[in-house]
């Protein structure tokens, strides 16, 4: 079964971009806690996705290591509303790709960052069908750090990312730029 990583915090300063953060990171296994003044700096990222007040980001990964570098900014961005899905290590292939979607489902996203090669060769498009037969009105961005899966999330109508784990700052400001694409 995958994990669920939910936050939905109210983030207002610093401070509590700061609590929120370290508790998102906690749940999700890290013992890593961010600093004042790395709070600060993600506080100023507050909300630059532009989601609307019911605006909800699910994130669909399954590195551990991706998901805590990229938490923090996506909780910023997402403004408090964010939750990571994150694919286990065990189970079948059918069981876990409607698991994953099923996962997703419940988190009841508006958009929805979705890693494109899964572990057991699942892929995050097997993902975005059976998510999109429960509720067509979720939008998805491809995330890849392969450029050639760009091509197979456009044959969905799906905007795509190049994920880059070692320069977070620059993923995240495409993640936004695709945002604004998508919502012009």
């Amino acid at each position: 079964m995958p994990a669920h990583y939910p936050s939905i915090s109210k983030i207002d300063s610093p401070d509590t971009m700061k609590g929120a953060t370290n508790s998102l990171l906690g749940s999700m296994g890290s013992t890593s806690k961010i600093t004042d003044t790395y709070a600060a700096k993600l506080h100023e990222q507050l909300g630059s996705l532009g989601l609307d007040e019911e605006g909800f980001l699910t994130a669909v990964e399954d590195s551990r290591e991706t998901a805590f570098g990229l938490a923090p900014h996506l909780l910023a961005a997402a403004g408090g509303n964010f939750s990571y899905v994150l694919q286990d290590e065990e189970g079948g292939k059918e069981e876990d790709a409607a698991a994953l979607a099923d996962q997703v489902i419940n988190t009841h996203p508006s958009l929805v960052l979705m890693d494109f090669s899964l572990r057991r060769e699942i892929t995050g498009i097997e993902v975005m069908q059976l998510v999109l037969e429960h509720d067509i009105n979720i939008q998805f961005i491809g995330f890849s750090s392969g450029l050639d899966r760009k091509r197979e999330f456009a044959e969905y109508g799906v905007g795509f990312v190049e994920k880059n784990a070692g320069e977070v700052t620059e993923t995240i400001g495409k993640i936004i730029e695709e945002v604004r694409r998508m919502r012009s």
